[in-house]
């Protein structure tokens, strides 16, 4: 727990807490230890990462059994159950939803409260051995019927985030975002970004309606849930780059909102002319738009659907690689972005990429690739070839791991929190100062694997 509340990942889950408690206006102990709980087990970073894989690529000194029971941690279950029976230190448990009985040990809560025969709880479950341990607060329901209404709710929140349903909210979000600004990209001052991008949310969650319901987002939120949603905190941007700079919002398909700086100067570069003299007087822009992870790849899509011929003129000059092809610019991005030990050359990315047959077939927009950790510790992307080289950058993204069983469907954030955040859209703040500064994401980033 240390390692999540005051270690490398104190940061990310003080901003999850901030998050929750500005869109449910609740911070009781029990809802602390509740997103304390799905922080360690159902959180994921922008990579696809969670605080157990973020945990074990920090300590190189765990044994391979210590290993072993976390990784089995990620296939833990939160979910409804019946008391099916107490004896001793063992409890038989029955899931609510999948109908499957499960072996508890008791003595792993000291302090929770006493089971009894046919009680109604909400807890997780976390595989230990043979059987089963209580992770996080143990809560009672009152009877049957509130255990029934708890299940439908949790039914309802994962229908939410399913893949289907989030595929749909970043097509209503690029909806609304042409029916507000008529377009898809927006350049303006950095002094306007968070008056433009409140003004958007304040759009999407409390003015805009759903045909078949005509109704909002905030309005339905409210009819299924009973809670007033909130519009979603914005941290202050223009702090993140020079005064007078020039920014652009996009609006993606894939990645949702994407804040870029200088991206019209950018864009400029492969339509000049003279293509030396461009390079030449913007090549700090283009190395930065290159390197930094926290730029995402839909920045040189957009062009390269666009004018193909001018990205490859462009990063011909810039790469001094006369030879350079436009097919290998997603090789060429992640070598920039994504460093691998052994991997020292882009001619060896390129290599791996056609090996793979990366040029079979463009990996799908969904796989663009992410931000690297922020706190500095190593991953398992850096530790060896990862699994992403194989389909394009960051492929885990919204994925799942091979070796995850499909109990990780049962992982549910708390509830008002994760349906505010459902609610509110698929928002991803990405914003670089001068030309490297920390990206400044909205919350609503949540994977299931």
């Amino acid at each position: 727990m240390d390692f999540v509340t005051t270690g490398p990942l104190k940061t990310e889950y003080e901003q999850e807490c901030k998050t929750f408690v500005e869109m449910s206006d609740r911070g009781d102990p029990e809802e602390s230890a509740s997103i304390c709980d799905w922080f360690m087990f159902d959180w994921f970073d922008d990579e696809g990462f969670g605080a157990i894989e973020r945990f074990v690529s920090h300590h190189d000194d765990l044994s391979d059994g210590d290993v072993e029971i976390l990784y089995d941690w990620e296939d833990s279950i939160h979910s409804i159950f019946e008391v099916r029976s107490v004896a001793g230190d063992r409890a038989q448990l029955r899931d609510m939803d999948s109908g499957d009985t499960f072996p508890v040990s008791t003595a792993s809560q000291p302090g929770g409260p006493q089971l009894e025969r046919r009680q109604f709880v909400t807890t997780r479950l976390l595989p230990l051995g043979k059987g089963f341990v209580f992770s996080g607060p143990i809560v009672v329901l009152p009877d049957k019927e509130a255990a029934l209404e708890a299940l439908e709710l949790n039914r309802a929140l994962e229908a939410m985030n399913s893949p289907e349903a989030i595929e749909q909210a970043q097509q209503e979000q690029c909806d609304a975002f042409h029916e507000l600004f008529g377009c898809d990209e927006v350049s303006l001052g950095p002094s306007e970004l968070n008056v433009t991008l409140e003004r958007f949310q304040r759009y999407m969650l409390f003015e805009r309606r759903e045909p078949e319901t005509n109704m909002s987002r905030a309005e339905m939120f409210k009819a299924q849930f009973g809670q007033d949603l909130k519009l979603p905190h914005i941290p202050p941007l223009a702090e993140n780059f020079e005064p007078g700079a020039q920014v652009s919002i996009l609006c993606d398909e894939f990645d949702g909102i994407v804040i870029l700086p200088e991206y019209e100067r950018f864009k400029r570069v492969f339509e000049a002319k003279d293509c030396d003299r461009a390079v030449k007087d913007s090549l700090d822009l283009l190395w930065a738009y290159i390197k930094e992870p926290e730029i995402p790849t839909v920045a040189f899509e957009r062009i390269a659907e666009q004018t193909p011929e001018g990205v490859e003129r462009v990063l011909r000059i810039v790469l001094g690689d006369d030879d350079f092809s436009i097919e290998h610019l997603y090789a060429m991005l992640v070598h920039y972005k994504e460093p691998v030990d052994g991997l020292d050359d882009l001619e060896d990315d390129e290599r791996l990429w056609d090996l793979l047959d990366g040029n079979g077939g463009k990996p799908a927009k969904a796989s663009r690739g992410k931000t690297a950790s922020k706190s500095g510790e190593a991953t398992a992307s850096n530790k060896s070839v990862p699994a992403s080289r194989k389909t394009g950058p960051a492929s885990r993204k919204g994925g799942q791991s091979p070796s995850k069983s499909a109990s990780a469907s049962k992982k549910a954030a708390p509830s008002p929190r994760k349906a505010a955040a459902a609610a509110s859209g698929t928002a991803k703040l990405s914003s670089k100062s001068k030309t490297a500064k920390p990206t400044t994401r909205s919350s609503s980033r949540k994977k299931h694997r």
